[in-house]
C-alpha cells in the first residue's frame, strides 16, 4: 500500500475553532468525479447502453455466465473484489486526514501571528501529500474496477442447453462405462482360454513324452530277448 501522512490530533487552540464548511461547487465537482469514474468503468466492461446494438455475448472463461453489456450483474476475481476494498478504505482513512488537515489550517489561519505561518505551511504540505495520495488510491480504484465484466445470468434456454449436454455427457459416460465392462469381460475370457490352451498343450507334451519312454521300454526289451534267444 502507500505510505500516507498518520492522522494526527488536533492542535490545542483548535477547540472552539467551526469545522470548514465545504463549497456547493467542491461537492458538485467531486460527484462529477464519481460519475466519470463509474463511466469510464462501464465502458470499460463493455456496458454502453445506448448507442449502437450491442454485439454478441460472450462466455465469460471459466464460467457458465455470459457478458454482457446490458447485463445487471458484475462478475469478478475475489482477489480484485478484496483489493477494491482495501482502496476504499484507505479512502476512506486519507479522507479523514484530510479534513483533519483543513480543520488545523482553519485553526491556524484564525490566530494571525508570524510562528503560525510555519505550522501552517506544514498542515497545508501534509493536506497536499494526502491529496496526492487520495488520487493516486482513487486511480488505482478505478484499475480494479476495469477487471470486472458485466455479464446477464443465465435464461431459461440456456439452462435447458446446459441440463441436454450434462444429460448427453452422462449417456456417453454411460455407454463408455459399458463398452469398457466388455472388453473386460473379453480380455478375461481370452485369458481363461490361454491358460487352458496352456494346460491342454502340457498334458499332451507329457503324454508323448509318456508314450515314447513305453515305445523305448518296449524296444529295449525285444532286443534283449533276441539277444537271448540267440544266445
Amino acid at each position: 500500500m502507500l505510505c500516507v501522512p498518520e492522522v494526527t490530533g488536533r492542535s490545542p487552540g483548535c477547540e472552539g475553532c467551526d469545522p470548514p464548511c465545504h463549497s456547493s461547487h467542491d461537492l458538485k465537482r467531486q460527484a462529477q468525479s464519481e460519475m466519470d469514474a463509474v463511466s469510464q468503468c462501464s465502458n470499460s466492461s463493455g456496458d454502453s447502453i445506448s448507442g449502437s446494438a450491442p454485439p454478441p455475448s460472450r462466455l465469460v472463461p471459466g464460467h457458465r455466465l455470459w457478458a454482457n453489456r446490458q447485463g445487471r450483474h458484475i462478475l469478478g476475481l475475489i482477489e480484485d473484489h478484496n483489493a477494491l476494498r482495501k482502496q476504499i478504505s484507505e479512502g476512506k482513512r486519507l479522507t479523514r486526514t484530510m479534513d483533519t488537515h483543513l480543520q488545523e489550517c482553519v485553526c491556524t489561519l484564525s490566530q494571525q501571528g508570524t510562528d503560525n505561518r510555519v505550522v501552517e505551511q506544514g498542515h497545508l504540505k501534509a493536506l497536499s501529500s494526502s491529496v496526492n495520495t487520495m488520487q493516486q488510491v482513487l486511480e488505482e480504484a478505478g484499475q480494479l474496477l476495469k477487471l470486472v465484466w458485466r455479464v446477464s445470468l443465465p435464461s431459461g434456454t440456456v439452462t435447458a442447453t446446459s441440463n441436454q449436454q450434462d444429460e448427453l455427457l452422462k449417456n456417453e459416460i454411460v455407454s463408455l462405462k459399458s463398452r469398457l465392462s466388455q472388453q473386460e469381460r473379453m480380455l478375461s475370457g481370452a485369458v481363461k482360454r490361454l491358460r487352458t490352451t496352456n494346460q491342454l498343450k502340457e498334458g499332451m507334451e507329457r503324454v508323448i513324452i509318456d508314450q515314447r519312454k513305453k515305445s523305448l521300454h518296449l524296444t529295449c526289451l525285444r532286443i534283449n530277448a533276441t539277444l537271448s534267444y540267440y544266445t
